[in-house]
């Protein structure tokens, strides 16, 4: 016998039904409000079809919230076997929401806590300097006093229904959650408002992350679990120090850190993917072969799907040597074991007597991040004009973890 879930949004004209049989959920549906060619259901962009209509199984076989997004964010908590209708009247408020079927209390519920979190958070956007400069035991105190309200709502529904007992257990997890985000500003917000770079937290302060679900996949399916891993990441190889038995990276040193910690921290195979398929998908954007070279292998090592792994290394590889058609590419400065490299685009007949126009290109990213292959379209397009055009390399603080200072040094070097 099949158990279904209805979710009906009416004010979309959304009638999404789902049901659970297995491990799945399956959401089906008509969207019908602003033109969209997709709506997004946990992490897959689920394509709509004829009218709107869409057919999509998150794969579940436990309680979970689930973010359905068409225009805004709605999360609903999804539970195999039980029946839920949601109607919308297209304001895209929290007033607008309104629920009924087996799981109506309990959304109805976190539809109100998510309301106030939202409230929450913008509050302490507007008072940021005040609550972030103050000692770290009082901005602990303050955070906990503003989510109090919001856990209360959640014990008051246990008191007072029979709510799935998942439930209150998850919302009081998820509460964690996106408090352990604004726990995890901190430390940089401090350094931002005082500019005092040398700040570290209190002894003691990030005892928080203990106690937050960080071994379960189900939680990949909510965006503060995915920020707050991510993070918590980066977090702890910025605040390690630097360790003498590890190798000198020459390249990408805070990316190596951040691998060792996935691999310490993070055993589940899902998370641990998801971590490294994220920081994959980083250094193919923003750095350039020669970067990554090192550092692909290793992830393919520990990634689960290596196929998929090499797709996207060998479309990033095929790109690249797509935009370096033509042109001549030459070490400008070596600096110890780094060699910096420029990229020449030559206009056509050019002759090595020739005396051209010449044009400089440095890309952008924040002395962070970047390729000379930013460059590319630009050059072309003057040497196009008859002009020698240059695109060249510098270092970057993710790439050999130097300051702008370097970079700068480097520009000059290139200009000489």
């Amino acid at each position: 016998m099949r158990v279904l879930a209805v979710l009906m949004v009416l004010g979309w004209g959304v009638v999404p039904v789902c049901g659970a049989e297995g491990k799945g959920c399956t959401i089906t549906g008509k969207l019908s409000g602003p033109e969209q060619k997709e709506v997004r259901i946990a992490d897959a962009q689920v394509a709509l079809g004829t009218g709107g209509a869409f057919r999509h199984t998150v794969e579940i076989d436990r309680p979970a919230f689930i973010t359905l997004t068409w225009g805004r964010a709605i999360e609903l908590y999804l539970v195999p076997g039980k029946t839920l209708q949601l109607t919308a009247d297209g304001s895209g408020k929290p007033q607008g929401l309104s629920f009924s079927g087996d799981l109506e209390p309990i959304n109805r519920c976190w539809a109100a806590v998510s309301a106030d979190l939202e409230m929450l958070k913008d509050r302490l956007t507007k008072e940021g300097q005040r609550v972030y400069t103050s000692d770290g035991d009082a901005f602990l105190a303050e955070i906990g006093r503003r989510f109090a309200p919001l856990r209360a709502r959640l014990e008051q529904l246990a008191a007072t229904a029979e709510p799935e007992r998942s439930f209150v257990e998850d919302g009081r997890q998820r509460l964690d959650l996106a408090r352990a985000n604004l726990l995890l500003d901190y430390p940089d917000a401090v350094r931002y408002f005082t500019h005092d770079a040398s700040f570290r937290p209190p002894e003691g302060f990030t005892d928080f992350v203990g106690r937050l679900p960080l071994t379960d996949a189900r939680w990949l399916h909510t965006e503060d679990f995915r920020v707050f891993i991510d993070r918590w990441v980066t977090f702890s190889a910025t605040e390690r120090p630097p360790r003498a038995e590890e190798p000198k990276r020459r390249y990408l040193p805070a990316l190596w850190t951040q691998l060792q910690i996935i691999l310490a921290l993070v055993k589940d195979p899902a998370i641990r993917d998801f971590l490294l398929q994220k920081r994959l998908s980083q250094l193919l954007d923003e750095h350039y072969s020669k970067y990554y070279a090192e550092l692909a292998p290793e992830f393919r090592r520990y990634c689960r799907n290596q196929a998929g792994l090499d797709q996207k290394i060998a479309a990033a590889r095929a790109a690249e040597q797509a935009r370096e058609t033509g042109t001549v590419r030459t070490v400008y400065k070596t600096v110890g074991d780094v060699t910096l490299e420029a990229f020449l685009y030559l206009p056509s007949g050019w002759k090595k007597e020739d005396r051209r126009g010449t044009v400089v290109f440095f890309h952008g990213g924040g002395w962070t991040i970047g390729t000379p292959h930013w460059g590319e379209p630009f050059c072309r397009h003057f040497a196009q004009q008859g002009l020698v055009a240059v695109s060249f390399e510098f270092r970057l603080m993710s790439a050999h973890g130097t300051t702008p200072v370097e970079s700068m040094r480097d520009a000059r070097s290139a200009l000489r």
